[in-house]
């Protein structure tokens, strides 16, 4: 038997079950007897509430997204105001305002503050300022907690979670292109490897050959018929880049041998990048040796010649130069007037073109005219 005091002195207490903590309205009825006694039954006495909570258990922002808003939701009795404390608490992702912070301890600005709802509002949010470092931190997390309601209860998501993905920051290893031209005299040539994202950290990735038209030589001397030295998957084959360092190079070893050769080429492949890098766009390069290389030249013997007249046919020597005349090599010789005319042809000579063929290891030939 409750009195009408114990009503006006708050000793009534509405206490709900924890399979009833959802719920926002209820109704109970009671009794009410004075001293005569009079008596009134079945009085209902009704009650709404409205419950607070986050729309979603977790959120994920990309660090560069500046900031998150994470969303309340009021459910229930909307016809009064309520308030409710919303703040941060740190995880693997802190928050600091203090002076002397090393790079990336700032992951976000501390929030904590009221989030009210104005009669039939039933959104708000929760606005965190999220802080783009430039070191790669992989996924970080905190937490955001609703607190303190007043005119209104906790609903169940009253703990969110916020990550925090930064893979724009993750270094990353690449080639500055996709096809580099090389000339076979070059010796040794360097090839520019590029890392974007954080550069505070050492890396690294394995720089291996891949034989195509150009072939590579053993991994531990020049063989004949090598056009380069070849690169292999050792630990020793890998380009490192240390700390605040963007570019470095892979280097190769070209051979310059005395053989006739087109252009030919081979693969540079970035692979097995370190722990805390990953690959980029080009891991694949075509290295181009350009040619044609080490041909043979073709020329006359002399630059002029005299003969008598009444000599009938006359020779004139052909000469090959070069380092490689291991091939047929043919070109065609001919006569032509000069500049002013002098002979005259059909009546001083006998105009003619014809091939003169190479074979090989031959460095001279007669071209004969009359």
């Amino acid at each position: 038997m409750l009195t009408s005091a114990d009503v006006n002195f708050g000793l009534v207490r509405y206490v709900m079950h924890q399979e009833n903590l959802q719920e926002t309205s209820d109704n109970f009825k009671f009794l009410v007897k004075d001293s005569k006694p009079n008596e009134v039954r079945d009085n209902v006495f009704h009650i709404q509430w409205s419950l607070i909570s986050f729309q979603h258990k977790s959120y994920n922002v990309s660090e560069k997204a500046s900031t998150v808003s994470v969303t309340v939701k009021r459910s229930g009795n909307l016809n009064q105001y309520a308030i409710v404390l919303c703040r941060t608490e740190p995880g693997s992702a802190t928050s600091s305002s203090s002076l002397g912070q090393q790079p990336g301890q700032l992951d976000y600005v501390e929030y904590a503050g009221q989030v009210q709802f104005d009669e039939r509002e039933d959104t708000k949010v929760c606005t965190i300022i999220i802080n783009d470092d430039q070191v790669f931190e992989g996924v970080e997390s905190f937490h955001v907690e609703l607190s303190m309601p007043v005119y209104a209860l906790l609903g169940a998501d009253m703990r969110a979670v916020v990550n925090i993905n930064d893979t724009e920051d993750e270094p990353m290893l690449q080639f500055d292109k996709k096809t580099y031209h090389v000339n076979e005299s070059a010796g040794l040539v360097h090839i520019p490897v590029e890392r974007k994202g954080d550069l505070s950290s050492t890396v690294s990735a394995l720089c291996h050959t891949v034989s195509r038209t150009a072939q590579g030589s053993s991994l531990h001397s020049l063989g004949s018929g090598s056009d380069y030295k070849s690169r292999g998957k050792g630990g020793d084959q890998r380009v490192v880049l240390g700390p605040g360092v963007s570019m470095t190079s892979c280097d190769l070893q070209l051979v310059d041998d005395s053989e006739y050769e087109l252009s030919e080429e081979f693969q540079l492949v970035l692979s097995d990048p370190s722990d805390n890098a990953r690959m980029g766009d080009i891991t694949v390069a075509k290295v181009v040796i350009d040619g044609p290389n080490d041909a043979s030249t073709v020329t006359l013997g002399n630059a002029t010649f005299t003969f008598s007249e009444d000599i009938g046919t006359i020779e004139i020597p052909v000469i090959r130069h070069g380092s490689d005349l291991t091939t047929v090599t043919s070109v065609w010789c001919a006569t032509r007037l000069t500049d002013p005319p002098s002979a005259t042809p059909g009546l001083d000579y006998i105009p003619s073109s014809k091939k003169v063929e190479f074979k090989p290891g031959t460095t001279q030939e007669v071209r004969a005219s009359s």
